[in-house]
């Protein structure tokens, strides 16, 4: 529908974002191997709408998170489809936008896409053989969360991001650096967390 709309206004950001975050839906991860080029060729249209809206909004947090999304998405699309030279420059273009925005401010969603991506970069990197940089790449997502938990500590990604980081780190064939994520897990389940706020206004139909 979106594209549609697109076609018929290109001009207008709003039917642009819409269809960038209907595009975000996606789960490369899960999708049928016949679908992947599809989803490539839509993840790449999304970026090229979806960058040039985020760096016209620079105070546009939101729009930035979701270019960080868009290019980790296609990254995945393309570790899928047996190319992960292309999708580990994905994951480094993603990385460098997460932490652009966190320069401007210490925005949640950016250090969980940040470390998710990191992870995921982690893996492809051991796959090609770098364990000590894929090594590296998992303690600075580590090092993401814990900067989350300061600024945000009852966010609720952080507990599964670093149940995540554990397995990583086992895989990566590391069960000390496994052990020490894993006691931060245990952390996250013993300490009391704030209910989330109440709802204000009507609750939507």
């Amino acid at each position: 529908m979106f594209e549609g709309l697109v076609t018929l206004y290109p001009d207008d950001p709003g039917y642009r974002s819409r269809l960038v975050q209907a595009y975000d839906l996606a789960n490369p991860e899960s999708a049928d191997v016949s679908a992947l080029g599809r989803l490539e060729t839509r993840l790449r249209r999304a970026r090229d709408i979806i960058v040039p809206l985020a760096v016209a909004r620079p105070d546009d947090l939101e729009s930035a998170s979701l270019r960080t999304r868009i290019i980790e998405k296609l990254g995945e699309t393309l570790d899928r489809r047996g190319r992960p030279g292309e999708a580990e420059a994905c994951y480094r273009e993603a990385i460098a936008f997460a932490g652009s925005i966190l320069a401007r401010a210490p925005y949640a969603a950016a250090w969980i896409d940040r470390a998710s991506t990191r992870e995921v970069l982690a893996r492809v990197v051991l796959r090609l053989g770098r364990r000590d940089q894929a090594r590296a790449i998992l303690d600075d997502a580590v090092a993401d969360l814990r900067a989350l938990k300061a600024n945000d500590p009852d966010h609720p990604p952080i507990r599964a991001r670093l149940a995540s980081l554990t397995g990583a780190f086992e895989e990566l064939g590391d069960p000390k650096r496994a052990g020490e994520v894993d006691r931060l897990v245990g952390e996250e389940d013993a300490r009391p967390h704030r209910p989330p706020p109440a709802r204000r206004g009507p609750l939507p139909r």
